[in-house]
């Protein structure tokens, strides 16, 4: 992968990119060459794509790349690596990028058959413009989006520099995961429901609280066993920390029960989290 590999880019007057070509396997170290990067001291590497993301849960994003991330990156020479389309957290890097009016690389990693820019392929319903606020492309042979996620977790562990990994929009995929297993180690006539952000509630009708604590137990061995698949090429691992608490007598009110739920489920993140606590009144 020479020179002549490059591939010259300009969105306007103001805007212009260098690209390369790669195979999806190809070397990340190799493709990092091949782009002759300005120097940068580390790399951060912003994966997903959050492009169905409604604005008042995007619009917390921009606020910190612009206000955080952007500003990091140009005070200390940092690369950042996303996925370089004009949608989604791409296209929000790139607007904070151009409002602190920054110098730092912006290098965008896509399947080269999803993406339409100057110069290159004709726009049709199924190509998503590059976003022009990105200094360098890498173009991975593909035609659908995933193509590019073993070289864009690679580049990270081929730079040889300090480096890191954000993911955004993960959450999501996390409690819908989470849900998925929850509802595969409860019985049907247990009710599971979202409970505030990040939080579930199960209620077991007819269960004492020593085999409520053996679900409980089971449900966080299954959490902790196997990580979570982020992307094809990313999986992170996600443990959690289970408050059980039992009607005491018929008078008890829900918010009594869940109040001694909650209690129970502070200690068990007090205690270390990843683990199992029943209310001890």
């Amino acid at each position: 992968m020479g020179n002549d590999a490059r591939i010259s880019i300009r969105f306007d007057r103001e805007h212009t990119a260098t690209a390369v070509r790669a195979g999806a396997h190809e070397s990340p170290a190799r493709v990092l060459t091949a782009l002759s990067l300005p120097p940068y001291d580390g790399m951060i590497v912003v994966h997903g794509g959050a492009a169905n993301m409604e604005n008042e849960l995007i619009d917390p994003v921009r606020a910190f790349f612009i206000a955080g991330l952007a500003p990091f990156a140009q005070s200390r020479r940092i690369l950042i690596v996303d996925g370089g389309t004009q949608i989604g957290v791409p296209r929000v890097m790139g607007e904070a990028r151009e409002h602190i009016q920054g110098t730092y690389p912006l290098l965008g990693v896509v399947p080269h058959r999803c993406v339409v820019y100057p110069g290159g392929p004709v726009l049709d319903g199924e190509r998503i413009p590059l976003n022009p606020s990105h200094t360098h492309f890498i173009f991975v042979e593909g035609d659908e989006f995933g193509a590019e996620s073993g070289l864009l977790v690679g580049l990270l562990r081929a730079s040889a520099k300090p480096g890191l990994a954000l993911i955004v929009n993960g959450g999501d995929i996390v409690l819908k995961e989470f849900g998925r297993r929850l509802q595969a180690n409860t019985r049907s006539i247990d009710l599971t429901c979202r409970y505030g952000g990040e939080e579930f509630v199960v209620i077991m009708p007819d269960t004492e609280i020593e085999n409520a604590c053996y679900v409980a137990e089971r449900l966080r061995s299954c959490i902790a066993a196997e990580p979570f698949r982020i992307s094809p090429d990313l999986s992170i691992s996600v443990t959690s920390s289970i408050g059980i608490a039992c009607l005491e007598s018929p008078e008890d009110a829900p918010e009594t029960v869940l109040a001694r739920a909650d209690k129970a489920l502070y200690a068990a993140k007090r205690d270390g989290r990843n683990r199992v606590v029943a209310d001890a009144a």
